[in-house]
């Protein structure tokens, strides 16, 4: 029996049978308790272990263990970027965190490695760096995830119906916590963290 191309942790069926769909090419397979995490993880590098960060289905650092020793890719996914998964991703060295609500390709390019939107324990970020991201407020994550899309204070403050004064202030205070004195070093964090896709060169 060949090793499957693709191992989807999580317990929701949905994710794993989208997962398949994203990937129609390579076959996928589920594991959800640790029995079959045990008989699933291979050291194999042609496979890519997606770990779903909202529901991986054990506890962390069980899956920590149960992953050392698998040398193919590493991808995650979440429902909604918080500091704390970004986090769990960088624990469970994943080379791709990436938000489900991404675009289509974005999510497949993640998933079989073609894009920038990687992480690894190498390039992602420092726990510093994670534990600064969390000191953001949710407005303040917001704007500085409208500015690494090239949208313009204006543009911004239309959105969120307030001033763009408002908006230079969010995005200070961003930086200041970030301890970041240039737009783009808070920008490439964001990018490391997951917490937005790679902008596109």
């Amino acid at each position: 029996m060949t090793a499957p191309g693709v191992i989807v942790l999580s317990e929701r069926r949905l994710l794993v049978d989208a997962m398949g769909l994203l990937l129609d090419d390579e076959p996928v397979s589920h594991a959800a308790d640790q029995h079959t995490l045990r008989a699933t993880i291979t050291s194999d590098p042609m496979v890519t272990v997606v770990i779903d960060l909202e529901a991986p289905g054990m506890a962390t650092d069980d899956l920590v263990g149960l992953l050392d020793g698998h040398r193919g890719r590493r991808c995650s996914v979440y429902d909604r970027f918080t500091p704390a998964i970004a986090a769990t991703a960088f624990e469970l060295g994943s080379q791709a965190p990436v938000g489900l609500d991404s675009p289509v390709d974005a999510l497949r390019e993640a998933l079989t490695g073609a894009a920038g939107t990687t992480i690894t324990r190498g390039d992602g970020p420092t726990r510093l760096e994670l534990d600064r991201l969390a000191t953001l407020s949710a407005r303040e994550l917001e704007v500085l995830r409208a500015v690494a899309q090239g949208r313009s204070a204006s543009a911004i403050a239309a959105d969120l119906g307030v001033t763009v004064h408002t908006v230079n202030t969010h995005r200070r205070r961003a930086m200041r916590k970030l301890d970041v004195v240039q737009q783009a070093q808070a920008v490439g964090l964001l990018v490391r963290a997951g917490a937005v896709i790679s902008p596109q060169t």
